[in-house]
């Protein structure tokens, strides 16, 4: 009797070991949660304007689309209709609901199979965060063990929250919230009764009851949830009633808000600079919530500028449009007859132009034909080509001819003259544009585009490094001016010159219309963007000199070390040299544009407050005169077109060999703001195609409907150090008294003329050429070479 009481007392401590080994063994694999706080799943980052307008969800194209919100902005509706749906007894039990076991065995030993189950809340969570989904004996002792354990850790209130933000919905959609955007287009604390409904009964089938793919399913669902509080005493009989009765609302946007994907440049540029600040797995998976800077209007009235101009440059040059339009189908067949005909032999070869006849067109495809042969015509750029209202029909109109070239060199035996899938022909590249458009007064980027389409990509605004043309020369100017080498009003000599290069051939820099006018004042110069003049203020100034005046404007690109440099050989991309043109326009004070505003993480702790660090880099008396030069180019020079915009404004345009590059760059009081256009191929945009033609009417465009909405001030007057003084502007000295003709000039103090201008008919051309007779000394070659 003894001995069997001794065997029993064994058995139970060996039974309790035993049970105590399981809960140690498999409670090691329980993360370590003590409370929500522990909880730190995977959330998504999004990137949002001042008004909290969502523009974008950043995420890791396979990650969870989660964000974890607390207990309290989860309303009681939808706490309640996910115990009744998935675990009435939830604030009853300690993790394990045996009763539910019990009925379950019950059912699968009926059925000869494992198929039913009746995990609680707390055990469903367990799986989620620690267990494969298998439906095995071990993997339930498992979860029932660990089932106890969350239970010691975590209240019922802090599993529940934890449960409603794991949980998977349907559609990558993790969690409470992001279901509630998903499905209906709010925020989770937002949801009535019907929705919480509707959530709960897709936690058990997502797909099968997901509301947008199967409604009736998930209205059938959800009258079920519905009932289930009804009947465990969660709400009233009429409650439910109406409820059932209420119709299913989805989102038809599926939680993508009026203005996400809106700003697909903008949005790239501010991850860009976040991927300088935080690492990836931060950036994509850290629940961010990431304050831009950017302006909404300002951003649309860009993007429709940019569009507009580079729809007009098309139509000038005939890019993305027909070459000729045929009379009849007798036609088509003389055009094929007539033209590349040597496709049989040679087949479509890399880089050569095709005029190829529309055959075909309707709404998903467009063939054409070359010769005796038949192509499928892309419709890339899309956007570009079929803009909204538009058909393709109308786009690639039967028996319109356009130049085109092959996607890829198709041999002359894979050709057909009936299968258009065995060629695909391209139209030919067009131009591209990018603006950027900048607070001059704090260095927020209001506005960003980076190409027609905008979207993904090569983003032009911040990637695109081209050289800026005679952009550049109100920074050789500048550089000048603040060495007291030159004045606005000194005389330089426009003409032939040649700079001898040691050890290479000379160089003699060309004016862009190949004309030399002689004498001109700086100011004309800068204004009529003569090459040769700023060659010769480079030589004066030195290479080093304009380099560390760049580098004040905040100029970081690599520069050449030669003169060339005068005439913006230098390469950049347009946020760079916008940036350093707003240094000018606050009177000389520097600071790193910036498209980011705040970063705070998922607690609403701050990670990141941008604030500008203006640092004063440049006089404010030469920031002033640069920027009085620079008027002069809209008044009276190359900007004319600038006059439009209904504000005073200062600006330069750019122009590289070949056309290739056209720049217009300028600002207000209130706003910098620069345009680039060009060829991703390098290629050049065709005749007269100058900074003036191509980039000032979009810079034109965005500045005069954006002061439409922001007015500018006008330009302050002179500052501290800055006199003026009564000149000729033949000579650059001082007016003689009652003479006419008599203009004002301001000057740096101290270099204002103290000579009287000679009689003219005592002039000598060679005392007034280069500055000899004005206030500061006679001009004098820098020690530099330049090249």
């Amino acid at each position: 009797m003894l001995f069997a009481v001794v065997l029993a007392m064994f058995g139970v401590l060996a039974g309790v070991a035993g049970v105590a080994g399981l809960v140690r063994y498999y409670g090691q694999e329980l993360p370590d949660i003590h409370g929500v706080r522990d909880y730190q799943p995977r959330q998504v980052s999004r990137i949002v304007d001042v008004d909290g307008n969502v523009l974008a969800t950043l995420t890791d194209s396979a990650a969870e689309v989660r964000t974890v919100i607390p207990f309290e902005q989860i309303p009681q509706a939808m706490r309640d209709a996910m115990i009744a749906a998935e675990d009435a007894q939830f604030y009853q039990h300690r993790g394990i609901n045996f009763v539910g076991i019990a009925k379950a065995m019950y059912r699968n030993l009926r059925r000869g199979q494992l198929s039913q189950g009746a995990s609680t809340i707390t055990q469903q969570l367990v799986k989620n965060l620690v267990l494969s989904p298998e439906r095995t004996i071990r993997r339930k002792i498992q979860e029932a063990i660990l089932a106890f354990e969350l239970e010691d850790n975590l209240t019922k209130d802090e599993i529940l929250t934890i449960y409603l933000n794991e949980v998977f919905f349907g559609s990558r959609a993790y969690g409470v919230e992001e279901a509630s955007r998903y499905y209906f287009g709010h925020g989770a604390a937002e949801l009535n009764l019907p929705e919480a409904a509707t959530l709960a009964g897709l936690v058990q089938s997502p797909n099968r009851y997901n509301p947008h793919f199967h409604p009736d399913e998930a209205l059938g669902r959800r009258a079920y949830v519905l009932r289930q509080l009804w009947e465990k005493g969660f709400i009233e009989e009429a409650v439910y009633r109406e409820a059932d009765a209420a119709p299913l609302v989805l989102d038809p946007n599926r939680g993508v808000g009026p203005w996400e994907g809106r700003f697909p440049s903008y949005v790239d540029a501010a991850t860009r600079e976040l991927r300088e600040r935080f690492d990836d797995a931060t950036i994509y998976s850290g629940g961010l919530h990431i304050v831009v800077a950017v302006d909404r209007d300002a951003q649309a009235i860009a993007e429709e500028a940019v569009q507009a101009g580079l729809r007009d440059y098309d139509g000038r040059h005939g890019y993305l449009r027909p070459f000729r339009e045929l009379a009849s189908d007798a036609d088509v067949e003389e055009w094929r007859r007539d033209h590349d005909a040597d496709v049989a032999t040679l087949g479509l070869q890399h880089g050569r132009e095709y005029r190829a006849v529309v055959l075909t067109s309707d709404e998903a495809h467009t063939v054409v034909g070359i010769g005796p042969y038949v192509a499928t015509l892309s419709r890339e750029p899309g956007s570009r080509l079929c803009p909204t209202g538009e058909q393709w029909a109308e786009v690639f109109a039967p028996r319109d001819v356009f130049t085109v070239t092959p996607a890829a060199v198709v041999p002359p035996a894979s050709l057909s003259e009936s299968d258009p899938t065995t060629a695909t022909v391209q139209l030919l590249p067009s131009a591209e544009a990018a603006l950027v458009a900048i607070s001059v007064s704090d260095r927020r980027v209001v506005a960003l585009v980076g190409g027609y389409a905008s979207a993904g990509g090569f983003n032009r605004a911040v990637q695109a490094r081209r050289q800026v043309g005679s952009a550049f020369k109100p920074v050789v100017y500048g550089a000048a001016l603040a060495r007291r080498t030159i004045t606005p009003a000194t005389i330089l000599l426009d003409q032939p010159v040649t700079f001898p290069i040691p050890g290479q051939p000379t160089w003699q820099p060309q004016n862009y219309d190949g004309r030399y006018l002689g004498p001109l004042s700086i100011r004309e110069a800068l204004a009529r963007s003569r090459n040769v003049a700023a060659v010769r203020v480079l030589d004066l100034v030195g290479l080093n000199a304009a380099t560390e005046f760049a580098r004040a404007l905040g100029v970081t690109a690599d520069l050449p070390t030669n003169l060339t440099l005068a005439l913006g050989s230098a390469e950049m991309p347009p946020f760079e040299l916008t940036n350093a043109y707003a240094t000018l326009a606050t009177g000389g004070w520097r600071a790193d544009a910036s498209t980011l505003l705040r970063v705070t993480d998922t607690t609403g702790a701050v990670l990141l407050a941008v604030e500008p660090e203006l640092e004063q880099t440049v006089d404010a008396a030469v920031a002033w005169l640069t920027t009085s030069l620079m008027r002069s180019v809209v008044t009276s020079g190359t900007g004319s077109a600038a006059r439009r915009v209904g504000a005073e404004v200062a600006a330069k345009t750019g122009t590289t060999n070949g056309a290739r590059d056209a720049w217009f760059v300028g600002f207000s009081t209130e706003l910098a703001t620069g345009v680039w256009v060009g060829r991703d191929d390098n290629g050049e945009l065709g005749r007269g195609e100058t900074g003036g033609h191509s980039a000032a009417p979009i810079w034109v465009d965005f500045m005069t409907r954006y002061i439409e909405l922001h007015a500018a001030p006008p330009f302050p007057g002179p500052p501290p150090g800055i006199v003026s003084a009564t000149i000729d502007p033949s000579t650059g000295l001082l007016a003689r008294p009652g003479s006419a003709g008599g203009v004002s000039e301001f000057f740096l103090d101290g270099t204002a003329p103290t000579e009287l201008a000679p009689d003219p008919t005592e002039r000598s051309v060679d005392s007034i050429l280069l500055g000899t007779g004005g206030g500061v000394p006679p001009a004098q070659p820098s020690d530099e070479d330049g090249f």
